[in-house]
C-alpha cells in the first residue's frame, strides 16, 4: 500500500501548542502572579501605615484630654471646695468637646458637666468606673479607662487623675464620647466601604466610622485579638468583619495609651489593586489566546474535512495521519462485522442450548443486584415474566429453606467457596411448592470480588417424591422387622411355657432377641449408622437407672453404676448387631455373676480409636472375688472371639483378675466404622448442601 502524502498532524498540533502554551505560561503565571503579590504587599503596607497614623491621632486626642485635666486640676475653686464655681468654669472650658466629672473617694459624682447642677440628680447618678477610680487613687494618674457606658447612657472612654478637694482625695475625669473618637477616624477620609475602629486595651470596640451604635462595646474578631496579643500590628487576610463580610483587616497599637486602631478593607479591594498592575499583561495574554483560537479553528476545519472523508474508500484528505486512520478504520470495521457475526452465532447456540436444557439457566451480578434468567428458568415456576433482581426469586423460596440458600450464596460471595449446590422448595404459579436443585459457579475479578455467578436450576420434585416413597417403604420394613423380633420372642416364650426344662434357654434366647431388636432400633434411628456410646446406653438401660458418660451423669440414659468414657465412633449397620450381642452378653454376665450382681459393684467402659483400631475396654470393680477363669468357655466369650477374629479382624483379651474381670476387645476400624467416618478418608465436609 502506497504511503499517504501530506502535512503530518503531529507537527501542526505541536506548533499550535507552542504558540498558545509558551507565552501564556510565561506571561500569565510568572508575570501576573509576581505583580499581583507585589501589589498586594504594597496595598497591605499602606493599610498598616494608615492604621499607625490613626493610632497616633487617637493618642493625641487622649493627650489633649490629659492636658485639659491638668489645667482643671490646678483650679483654685476645686482646691477650696467651691464646686458650683468649678462646675461653671468646667462647662465653659471644655466647650462641649468633653465632659468633666468629679468623683469622691467613694465613687459618688460631685460634678458632672453633662447633667444639670442638681444635688439630687448627682446623687442618683450611677457610680463611676471602679477600676479607673482605684487606679487613680492608688497611682495618681493620669490614667485611661477601657470603653464603658457612662451616666448619660452612652459609651465613653474616661481619662482621670488624682486631685484633692478641701484636703480630701478625689478623681477628676474627662469622659470622651465614642463619637468624638469616631470623628478622629473619619478625618482620615477612608475610601467608601472601608471601616476604621478604635479598640480599647481589652480589644472591645470603643469607636467606629460606621454602625457605631450597633457594635460599640463588642469584642473584635478572634484573629484580630490574636495578632494584637502577639505582634501588635499587621494584616489578617480574608476574615469576616463585625458585619460578617469578608475583609482584609490591618491593625496598629497606639504606643502611649495602649489602644489599637483597625482598618477593614473589603477583600476585593486588594484584588482590584492587583488587577490594576496585571491588566496590561492580561490583555496581551487574551490577545495571544484569541490568535491561538483562530489558528486552532482553521486547523480544526481542515481536520474535520479529512475526518468526514474517512468513510470514503478513495477520498484522501491530504493529511497523512488521517489517511492512515481511514485505512485502519476500514480494517477494524471488517473485523467488527466478523466479530458480530460470530457473536450472533454464539448467541444462537446459547439460545438453543438453554431451550434444550430441562431446567433453567441464569446469570447473577451480585454487586449490581442484576439477574438474567432463561425462559426455562421461568417455566420452572410457571411464569412468563420476571423482574431482573435477586429478590424476585428469593420471594418464591419456601421460608424454611430460605436461610440455607442465603447462607450458601453469601459463602460464595464472600470467597469461602467457588460454587454451591442446594436443594430447596420454590413456589409455582399454581401456589404449590416444587423441589428444585440449584447449582451456581462464581467468576471473580482480579481483586477476588464475586463479579458474576452463573448457575442452573432443575425441577427434582419427582425425585424427592420417590425418595419419600423409599423412606416410607423403609419405615414399613423397619416396623415389620420389629414385629418379626417380637413374634419370634413370643413364639419362644409360648413354646417354653409347655416345656419347663427349656425355660432358662428360652429366657436367654429372648434376652438376646431383645438385644438384637435394640441394636436394630439404634441402627434405624441413626439413619444407616449408629453411635457406639448410644449402643452401650441402650443395652445398659434394662440393668441400670442412670448412666454416666465421661463421669458426668446423663439423665434418663441408664444407671449410676456403669460409666462410659473415651472417644465415640460411628458404627456401620452390619457391625451393630454383632457388637450388640457381645456387649449384651458381657452385661448379662456382670449382672448375674460379676460386679453388677452385688451392691456397690461398678463397670467402667472406655472406648478408644488409634492406629486404625477401635478398642472397647471393660473393667469390673467391687464385685465378688474371682478365683480364676471358668472351666468352660461361655457363650459370650466364644461369640466375642469368633466375631472379633473372623468377621472384624480383631482380638479379645481376657484378664480374670481377683478384683474384677477385665476385657479388651480390639476391632479393625475399617471393618466396623463406615468409610465416611474414618479419619483417613473423612473430609472437612462440603461448604454447601450437595445433591
Amino acid at each position: 500500500m502506497e504511503r499517504p502524502r501530506g502535512a503530518p498532524v503531529r507537527r501542526l498540533l505541536l506548533l499550535l501548542a507552542l504558540a498558545i502554551a509558551l507565552p501564556l505560561s510565561v506571561v500569565a503565571v510568572v508575570g501576573a502572579w509576581a505583580a499581583a503579590e507585589r501589589e498586594r504587599g504594597r496595598f497591605e503596607q499602606q493599610l498598616v501605615a494608615t492604621a499607625h497614623a490613626l493610632a497616633l491621632a487617637v493618642d493625641r486626642e487622649l493627650a489633649l484630654a490629659e492636658a485639659v485635666l491638668a489645667t482643671l486640676a490646678a483650679s483654685p475653686q476645686l482646691a477650696e471646695g467651691d464646686l458650683f464655681a468649678f462646675d461653671a468654669a468646667a462647662r465653659r472650658g471644655v466647650d462641649g468637646r468633653f465632659t468633666v466629672v468629679l468623683f469622691d473617694a467613694a465613687g459618688r459624682s460631685r460634678v458632672n458637666a453633662a447633667l444639670p447642677r442638681d444635688e439630687r440628680v448627682l446623687a442618683a447618678t450611677p457610680q463611676t468606673n471602679r477600676p479607673l477610680l482605684a487606679q487613680v487613687l492608688a497611682q495618681g494618674g493620669p490614667a485611661v479607662s477601657d470603653v464603658f457606658v457612662g451616666a448619660s447612657g452612652r459609651h465613653v472612654v474616661a481619662v482621670g487623675r488624682h486631685v484633692e478637694v478641701v484636703g480630701a482625695p478625689a478623681m477628676l475625669a474627662i469622659a470622651i464620647w465614642s463619637y468624638r473618637l469616631g470623628d478622629v477616624l473619619r478625618e482620615q477620609a477612608l475610601p467608601e466601604g472601608w471601616v476604621a475602629s478604635v479598640l480599647d486595651r481589652a480589644t472591645h470596640v470603643a469607636a467606629r466610622t460606621q454602625a457605631e451604635d450597633r457594635f460599640l462595646g463588642e469584642p473584635a474578631p478572634g484573629p484580630v485579638r490574636d495578632m494584637l496579643g502577639g505582634a501588635g500590628s499587621g494584616v489578617v487576610r480574608n476574615i469576616s468583619n463585625l458585619e460578617g463580610l469578608p475583609a482584609d483587616i490591618a491593625m496598629a497599637r497606639a504606643p502611649r495609651s495602649g489602644f489599637a486602631v483597625t482598618i477593614a478593607a473589603p477583600a476585593p479591594a486588594a484584588l482590584a489593586a492587583a488587577w490594576e498592575t496585571v491588566r496590561a499583561p492580561a490583555i496581551a495574554v487574551l490577545a495571544l489566546l484569541a490568535l491561538a483560537l483562530v489558528a486552532a479553528r482553521l486547523l480544526g476545519t481542515r481536520l474535520l474535512r479529512g475526518i468526514d472523508r474517512l468513510g470514503a474508500p478513495a477520498a484522501p484528505s491530504g493529511l497523512r495521519e488521517l489517511d492512515l486512520a481511514a485505512d485502519r478504520l476500514r480494517t477494524a470495521e471488517r473485523a467488527r462485522e466478523e466479530a458480530m457475526r460470530r457473536l450472533a452465532d454464539s448467541e444462537a447456540r446459547y439460545r438453543i442450548a438453554t431451550e434444550a436444557f430441562a431446567g433453567g439457566v441464569y446469570e447473577c451480578r451480585p454487586f449490581q443486584n442484576l439477574v438474567l434468567r432463561s425462559a426455562g428458568h421461568l417455566r420452572l415456576v410457571g411464569e412468563e415474566h420476571d423482574e431482573p433482581h435477586r429478590d424476585w426469586w428469593l420471594s418464591r423460596v419456601h421460608p424454611d429453606d430460605l436461610p440455607r440458600l442465603l447462607a450458601a450464596y453469601d459463602r460464595v460471595k464472600r470467597g469461602g467457596a467457588e460454587l454451591f449446590e442446594v436443594e430447596y422448595r420454590a413456589r409455582h404459579h399454581d401456589g404449590q411448592f416444587r423441589w428444585v436443585w440449584h447449582r451456581s459457579v462464581c467468576a471473580r475479578d482480579a481483586t477476588g470480588r464475586a463479579e458474576r455467578m452463573v448457575g442452573s436450576v432443575i425441577d427434582i420434585t419427582a425425585e424427592r417424591e420417590a425418595q419419600e416413597a423409599e423412606k416410607m417403604v423403609a419405615r414399613e420394613l423397619d416396623h415389620r422387622v420389629k414385629n418379626a423380633f417380637a413374634l419370634v420372642a413370643s413364639i419362644v416364650g409360648l413354646t417354653a411355657s409347655r416345656h419347663p426344662e427349656a425355660r432358662e434357654f428360652a429366657a436367654e434366647l429372648g434376652e438376646r432377641l431383645r438385644a438384637l431388636a435394640a441394636a436394630h432400633d439404634v441402627v434405624r434411628r441413626g439413619a444407616g449408622g449408629a453411635s457406639l456410646h448410644e449402643l452401650l446406653r441402650r443395652l445398659a438401660a434394662p440393668h441400670e437407672d442412670l448412666l454416666q458418660e465421661g463421669g458426668v451423669p446423663q439423665a434418663g440414659a441408664g444407671c449410676r453404676r456403669i460409666t462410659v468414657s473415651g472417644e465415640d465412633a460411628a458404627l456401620s449397620p452390619e457391625a451393630v448387631p454383632h457388637l450388640g450381642l457381645i456387649l449384651h452378653e458381657w452385661l448379662t454376665n456382670a449382672a448375674k455373676y460379676g460386679a453388677l450382681s452385688v451392691p456397690g459393684g461398678r463397670v467402667r467402659i472406655a472406648t478408644r480409636r488409634e492406629n486404625g483400631t477401635l478398642s472397647v475396654a471393660w473393667v469390673e470393680e467391687g464385685g465378688p472375688m474371682i478365683e480364676g477363669p471358668p472351666a468352660e468357655r461361655g457363650f459370650g466369650s466364644m461369640l466375642a472371639e469368633a466375631t472379633a477374629g473372623s468377621r472384624f479382624g480383631g482380638t479379645l483379651d481376657e484378664d480374670w483378675a481377683p478384683g474384677g474381670l477385665r476385657l479388651t476387645l480390639r476391632l479393625a476400624e475399617d471393618r466396623v466404622v463406615p468409610p465416611e467416618a474414618q479419619p483417613e478418608t473423612a473430609t472437612a465436609g462440603p461448604a454447601t448442601l450437595s445433591r
